[in-house]
């Protein structure tokens, strides 16, 4: 498959609803990509067909994403982009979540 295929197929997924997909292929992926899966979590997600019910609840989308940023280690640019939807997800809910940090990348 083209690299470009499965973004596609990732973006696609993205506009159903389907950010935890989206969220976990951020590694190594297209800037567009970064762009879907903000859009998936803070605006598709609310009402997308495939959207997961931890994901359609803002304060469990922000524990969902603090959880996914604890796990393992991110390319910078994917931990930028799950850093701004948690902040984003942070200021709609009104709570912090505590990190910690995996050192320099």
């Amino acid at each position: 498959m083209h690299p470009g295929d499965a973004t596609g197929r990732l973006i696609a997924l993205a506009y159903l609803g389907d950010a935890e997909t989206v969220l976990r292929g951020l590694d190594g992926a297209q800037a567009r990509l970064h762009t879907a899966a903000r859009r998936a979590v803070l605006t598709w997600a609310v009402d997308g067909p495939l959207t997961a019910p931890a994901y359609r609840d803002p304060e469990r989308a922000h524990d969902g994403i603090a959880a996914l940023l604890t796990e393992r280690r991110h390319d910078r640019h994917a931990r930028s982009t799950l850093l701004t939807v948690l902040w984003e997800l942070s200021r709609r809910t009104g709570r912090l979540a505590s990190l910690r940090p995996h050192g320099p990348m």
